[in-house]
């Protein structure tokens, strides 16, 4: 049996994205994913969850530090344990255009649009994964704070808690 391991530590970007997907041409029966991550953007997220997803090894999440985007790749796995003091945040999407742009209602508006549709795929995902309604999600993540890690078990965004 062949064993790997992919930390996501950090922020996820492209050179994240590259990373897992180079890791994940190597032979493997079981892939250990470590997360430690405040998130980052939502598209390379997506495609590392997309590309663990489909990938044939059994896989196990451990959690440190899943917030945000980086509950993609968690989500991937067939078990997702977190650590006692995991931080796990559920919001939602956010962008900050810089300062030096001009920006019109119609460029806030369409971008509005692109947010809420993350939100949307985000809380799909999760209700995909773990079989509980989407609108539980959303409502989540409207609250902007840390999920208690009760309520992480009980919606099975995570599997267990235990320490590592």
């Amino acid at each position: 049996m062949i064993r790997r391991e992919i930390e996501i530590v950090g922020e996820i970007n492209s050179g994240t994205l590259a990373y897992v997907l180079a890791a994940l041409e190597a032979p493997a029966d079981e892939i250990d994913i470590l997360i430690d991550s405040n998130g980052g953007l939502f598209e390379q997220a997506m495609a590392i969850y997309i590309a663990l997803l489909h990938h044939p090894a059994r896989k196990t999440a451990y959690i440190v530090n899943a917030s945000s985007a980086a509950l993609f790749p968690a989500l991937a796995a067939d078990r997702r344990i977190a650590t006692p003091d995991a931080r796990i945040l559920l919001h939602q999407s956010a962008y900050s255009p810089p300062s030096f742009e001009r920006w019109t209602a119609g460029r806030h508006a369409k971008v509005a649009a692109q947010l809420r549709a993350h939100d949307g795929e985000m809380a799909a995902v999760l209700s995909y994964r773990t079989g509980v309604p989407a609108s539980i999600f959303r409502a989540e993540m409207q609250s902007e704070a840390d999920a208690p890690l009760d309520w992480c078990l009980s919606t099975k965004i995570i599997t267990e808690i235990r320490t590592t």
